[in-house]
Order: structure tokens, then sequence, then C-alpha cells
């Protein structure tokens, strides 16, 4: 794999990735309502596909087979219901950076690595009892004395009625979904070749 920057030398460089807000036509790689075709525009879903390496030379030689595929075929990333995070390089702001795994051909370090959902350790204070006092001469009924400096936070509202929603399946933050596409050649509008861009491997 190789660095984009001398590929093109302006605009948006082969194998960039966007957020797309609109709808995907029928093949999922095209806006609805544009071309029956993404060449003239060069974007397409990065939804795990396998290509030919023939076919889309310039991605070929971003990606290589750094997300799959062998021979003849390479494979796109697979950003569909996953959040995009910036590789860690070094500064340590990924600190289960060893439990991702690897994407086809890479290391666990590198872009296109995955990670799976977590919810980090933590603790939760509590109300103790402490020793045991009589309720007096209305009832007469041993009951547990209460620290009152050791609640834990509110996890429900005075009603009991929860607080955030529930799910069964995942840990997440609020979110929108959008489709994520990547810039496959450095030709523009018309199909033609930019100024100042070289192709081939």
């Amino acid at each position: 794999m190789i660095s984009p920057w001398p590929v093109m030398a302006a605009g948006i460089p082969v194998g960039a990735v966007i957020a797309f807000a609109g709808p995907m036509g029928r093949d999922s790689a095209l806006p609805r309502h544009g071309l029956a075709s993404t060449e003239p525009w060069g974007w397409l879903l990065c939804d795990g596909r396998q290509l030919a390496c023939q076919a889309y030379p310039e991605l070929f030689a971003m990606l290589g087979y750094h997300y799959g595929g062998s021979g003849a075929q390479f494979a796109l990333p697979d950003y569909r219901g996953v959040f995009l995070r910036g590789v860690d390089g070094g500064s340590g702001n990924d600190p289960d950076l060893s439990r991702r795994q690897a994407p086809g051909d890479g290391a666990a370090s590198e872009v296109g690595s995955r990670q799976g959902d977590a919810v980090i350790n933590h603790n939760h204070s509590y109300t103790k009892p402490e020793g045991e006092t009589s309720a007096g001469p209305v009832g007469g009924t041993a009951v547990a004395s209460l620290l009152p400096n050791q609640c834990t936070d509110a996890l429900k509202s005075a009603s009991c009625g929860e607080l955030a929603q529930q799910s069964d399946f995942e840990t997440r933050p609020c979110n929108v979904s959008v489709y994520y596409l990547i810039k496959f050649t450095s030709a523009g509008a018309g199909g033609q070749p930019r100024q100042g861009v070289h192709h081939g491997l």
C-alpha cells in the first residue's frame, strides 16, 4: 500500500472516504436520481464487495489486498453499521489497541482494524446496612440503619422509570446513519483524468 498523495496532485485523493446523507441507487453505488453508472463520479459504497483489480487500478494501488481478496480481486472496506475512529498512531488515545482485529493483510495497529463493543470497567457505590436498631413502640421490629454517605448515583428516577434508553444488543452514543463512499478514481466528472494526475500501478 502506498501514500495517496503522489498519485493525485490536487483535489480529493483516491481512497478518500466521505459520509453521504442522501438515498442510494439500486446498485448501492451511486446517489439516486443520478446517472446510470457511477463511473463519471468516481465513488463506491464501502460495503466490503470484491472488485476486479484491472477495473479499478487506482483504488487497487491504494488499498491492495488490505481489506481482503487475492489474485485478480481485491475488497473494499466494509463500513456498514459501524463508527469510524482515527488510527491511534502511537498517541495512546486507543487504550484497547491490543484487542483490535487486524484487516486482511495488515496489523491491528493499522488502518482498517476493527474493535468490538466494550463498556469500561467501573464501580458503583451503594447504601450499606449498618447493624440493627429498634423501630420503637410502634412496631417493635428490628431494622437495619443506613450509612447515608454511601449512596450510589441515581440509576432510576424517583418514579422508578429508566433514566436512559436500554438495549440488549449494544452500548452506543446518539447517532445518525449515513453511507460511507470511497473515491476510486482521479478522473473528473466527465471520466477524463484531471490535470497533473498520473495513472497506473
